[in-house]
C-alpha cells in the first residue's frame, strides 16, 4: 500500500521554505526532532494570533509532542510518505545528514512566506532557538510542547512504534504550554478559524 500523500505545489513550497527560514535564522545545522518542534511552536504562535498556521499542516501526536505531519516527513526525507519529486525539490533547499538538518547555501526569495510568518519563525529562534530538542520535548519547565493540552489528551504511552493520532487545530486555541499571548487574540483568532476571516 502506498502511504504517501500528494501535495500541491504551494503546500510544498511553503513547507520547505519554512524549514529553510528557521535553518537560517538559526544560523547553524539542527536536529530534525528539533527543527520540527520549532516548526510547531512558530506554527501554533500564528494560528494563536491570527487563526491560521504558516505551514498550513496537519498536526498529529506523536511520541515527542505536536507534530506537523507533512512538513515532518518533507524534513526527514521520509520517502514512505512523500513522493520523490517533492524531495527532490527540498533536497534544492535543506539537506539531511543523518538527523542533522541544514540549509544549502544560496539565496532564497521565500515568496511564499509572509512579512507576519517570518516574524513568527523570528520570535521562536529568538525564545526557543538555544534548546535543545530535549529541552523542547521534555524539559524547560512548561516551556516544551508536552505542555499543550492538546497534545496531552493522547495517550501516546499507548501508542505502538511510529503511532500517531489527528490533533483537532482548534485544541491549540488554550493558552497552555509555550507562545502563549492575550486571552483576546486567541478569542479572536479562534473565531477566525471557525467562521472565517472577520
Amino acid at each position: 500500500m502506498d502511504n504517501r500523500v500528494t501535495l500541491l505545489e504551494d503546500e510544498i513550497v511553503t513547507r520547505v521554505q519554512t524549514a529553510r527560514y528557521m535553518l537560517e535564522k538559526l544560523g547553524k545545522p539542527c536536529d530534525s526532532l528539533k527543527l520540527i518542534k520549532l516548526i510547531a511552536l512558530a506554527d501554533i504562535y500564528k494560528l494563536r494570533l491570527e487563526g491560521e498556521t504558516i505551514t498550513g499542516d496537519d498536526y498529529v501526536a506523536m511520541k515527542n509532542g505536536p507534530a506537523p505531519s507533512n512538513t515532518s516527513n518533507i524534513i526527514r526525507f521520509n520517502s514512505d510518505y512523500v513522493d520523490g519529486d517533492t524531495l527532490t525539490y527540498a533536497g534544492n533547499y535543506i539537506e539531511k545528514h543523518n538527523t542533522t538538518i541544514s540549509a544549502k547555501e544560496g539565496d532564497v526569495a521565500y515568496d511564499y512566506l509572509s512579512d507576519f510568518d517570518k516574524k513568527c519563525i523570528d520570535y521562536v529562534v529568538e525564545k526557543y532557538g538555544n534548546l535543545s530538542a530535549s529541552d523542547l520535548t521534555d524539559g524547560n519547565g512548561g516551556e516544551n510542547v508536552h505542555a499543550f493540552e492538546a497534545w496531552k489528551k493522547h495517550d501516546i504511552r499507548a501508542f505502538g512504534p511510529g503511532q500517531v493520532a489527528p490533533i483537532h487545530m482548534e485544541d491549540f486555541f488554550t493558552n497552555d504550554g509555550p507562545v502563549q499571548v492575550d486571552e483576546a487574540d486567541i478569542e479572536r483568532s479562534r473565531e477566525r478559524y471557525l467562521h472565517g476571516n472577520l
